[in-house]
């Protein structure tokens, strides 16, 4: 099970940290908050995180070109804990190619996985957050 609730606080700060141009927001974390630190590492849309201490994150945000533009656009919260969504095979051809300019974060059995890596995977799981970029 995921606390949403550290993960509503999450994304809202990383919308406000892009909104006001910052480049580093510091939050508490706890695990499931660093594996989906690390994914959203790995797919470009922040730039580096550190451990502050037992309970901080720092996390560094990523802007590019002229402007300066940050990575992504909106990051929205999709499964609540008031009403959890949840990815089933049959459902799933309208979160695979619904916009090319999105990307979901699906929680599974076997972890965290976007919305492409769940398709050709052939698994399912609850629909964490939607990506826009």
């Amino acid at each position: 099970m995921i606390v949403n609730y550290a993960l509503s606080d999450l994304f809202a700060s990383l919308n406000v940290a892009k909104q006001g141009h910052l480049r580093r927001v510091c939050l508490n974390y706890n695990k499931p908050i660093l594996n989906i630190l690390k994914k959203l590492q790995d797919l470009g849309f922040l730039g580096k995180f550190r451990i502050v201490d037992r309970k901080k994150v720092e996390i560094f945000m990523k802007y590019s070109g002229v402007g300066p533009k940050c990575a992504f656009n909106k990051i929205v919260t999709i499964s609540k804990p008031s009403k959890r969504i949840y990815l089933d095979l049959v459902k799933f051809d309208k979160y695979r190619w619904r916009n090319y300019a999105e990307i979901y974060l699906i929680y599974t059995k076997l972890g965290l996985f976007t919305n492409l890596e769940c398709y050709l995977s052939n698994i399912s799981g609850e629909i964490l957050c939607k990506i826009e970029f």
